[in-house]
């Protein structure tokens, strides 16, 4: 192959193709004859129960990733939906997308959640989608995530309540209703 006639935003695309495990390619060329491959692998950042359990990156797309992945949220509800995805395929579920996209990527983002353990996200029914956050059962719906993420914050951030207490926190109404743990007598 001749090295001036490589172009490598082409290249780079079709090594992509044929390896959808790569979530990043970028072929540089140094002359006189050389040419330099920056790969990135995908990385899960889920896990989502079809059947099996699968790990999915931000782009629903199953990856191949041999880590160790049980301290990554499991994804369930999706069930009915998908059937044996295989690593390396985009998953088109507007679902997943949801928990990826809508909930998991905004937790994962926001500085008043760093410190906190997403377990689950339960997508069965979507206008009752919820998530177990650090043990509370947070009942967050399928629309408005960013106001109901802060009216989260706040009322985790509320110094009177307990997290420790708390059991559940339903975000879908103008106020955040929250459940208590029965007391252990």
């Amino acid at each position: 192959v001749n090295f001036f006639a490589v172009d490598p935003v082409m290249l780079s695309r079709k090594i992509k193709e044929a390896h959808p495990e790569f979530q990043i390619v970028v072929l540089t060329k140094f002359l006189p004859n050389r040419i330099v491959a920056n790969i990135k692998d995908r990385e899960a950042v889920a896990r989502i129960k079809v059947g099996k359990i699968l790990p999915v990156d931000f782009d629903a797309v199953i990856v191949s990733d041999t880590r160790d992945l049980d301290s990554l949220p499991l994804i369930t509800g999706l069930e009915s939906q998908l059937t044996n995805p295989k690593a390396g395929t985009r998953v088109k579920s507007k679902r997943l997308n949801t928990a990826l996209v809508d909930i998991l990527r905004r937790i994962y983002s926001r500085k008043e959640f760093r410190k906190s353990v997403v377990e689950t996200i339960d997508m069965t029914y979507p206008d009752k989608a919820f998530f177990v956050m650090d043990g509370i059962t947070i009942v967050i719906g399928n629309s408005d995530f960013d106001n109901k993420l802060d009216a989260l914050a706040a009322t985790l951030g509320n110094p009177r309540v307990d997290k420790s207490k708390v059991d559940s926190i339903d975000l879908r109404f103008t106020d955040a209703a929250v459940t208590f743990k029965p007391e252990k007598k």
